[in-house]
């Protein structure tokens, strides 16, 4: 029998630091699809490149070329398939990619799908977005923060992104009621042995056995000032030309196709021109936090029924 066990995301939930320090380390007891940085592993950072261009087309693009890839290696027993792009189509702010695709593609290559989901405060994942995402304009510098907060707020698309509740519904309507596992991010950072205990329930490996396997990984995490904006040191930016290029239409969904060819990374690596840049992003300001926290408030109440999450917990989490 071929299980899967998909980890959809959210992005800022220590999604890479897992990929690469602790499921790339359960091989003896998983079989782990990917995915992982290029450095680290080839092979699993190869999943990435060919789900890139079906995730930026919306499924529409790639399709049979990562069903090859996927129906390659798929094993028999239990198989790990871990990125975050799953659940945000590889957009920043995120548009939640349609999970009935989702099982369109993987239905049919395995037996059963789990799904996990790892929840990260709206305040938090918003601000940590922003800073990490390199929300740039036209003359790499940072977007203004109100600018930010009201994509992800008053966009539509963008908004139920972060309307966890309804994600989460969502997945449960097209894969089933106990298909579904939500983990909070806060329980990682605050309690490990119930993280953990939680991934021990889906993967049916012992929770001491995992956070051995993960050890004490340093979450990626920038420089900040005193005040708590983040410092990004920009080495390049693409040229004029390339920007160009990649503004017009159809070309985006094209140079994504022709990224899993090392040939093409080189070649657009190579035309970026060379910068020596420091930039300050700003951190939220208390009144933009608290709107954030208002926002979302009643549809994280509804987080006690849908993953049947303890009250108090979501308050200390900053939830409601």
């Amino acid at each position: 029998m071929k299980k899967l066990i998909l980890h959809v995301g959210y992005p800022k939930t220590g999604t890479t630091s897992f990929q690469n320090s602790l499921f790339l380390n359960l091989n003896n007891e998983i079989n782990y699809l990917g995915i992982a940085k290029e450095p680290i592993s080839d092979y699993h950072n190869l999943s990435r490149r060919l789900l890139e261009p079906w995730l930026t087309s919306r499924g529409e693009e790639g399709r049979e070329e990562l069903k090859s890839l996927l129906a390659d290696r798929l094993s028999y027993g239990m198989n790990l398939l871990s990125e975050e792009s799953f659940i945000n189509s590889r957009c920043n702010p995120g548009r939640v990619f349609d999970p009935v695709e989702i099982k369109k593609l993987l239905a049919p290559l395995c037996d059963s799908i789990d799904i996990v989901i790892v929840l990260r405060n709206q305040v938090d994942l918003i601000q940590s977005l922003y800073a990490h995402g390199f929300i740039l304009d036209k003359d790499y510098d940072a977007w203004d923060t109100k600018k930010y907060i009201n994509i992800c707020l008053k966009n539509k698309e963008n908004r139920l992104f972060f309307c966890f509740t309804d994600v989460i519904k969502k997945y449960k309507s097209v894969f089933g009621e106990h298909k579904v596992h939500v983990l909070l991010f806060e329980d990682f950072l605050s309690d490990k042995d119930c993280y953990f205990n939680g991934w021990e329930k889906i993967l049916g490996i012992p929770h001491e056995i995992l956070a051995e396997k993960m050890g004490d990984v340093h979450l990626h995490k920038k420089k900040k000032t005193s005040d708590g904006s983040y410092i990004i040191n920009i080495t390049s930016e693409p040229n004029k030309l390339k920007r160009f290029i990649k503004n017009l239409p159809l070309t985006h969904s094209i140079f994504s196709r022709l990224s899993k060819y090392k040939i093409i990374q080189n070649i657009s690596t190579a035309s970026n021109k060379p910068v020596d840049k420091k930039l300050v992003v700003p951190s939220f300001t208390d009144e933009e936090k608290l709107r954030i926290k208002k926002s979302f408030y009643q549809d994280n109440l509804k987080l006690t029924n849908v993953i049947n999450a303890n009250q108090e917990k979501l308050k200390k989490y900053n939830y409601i």
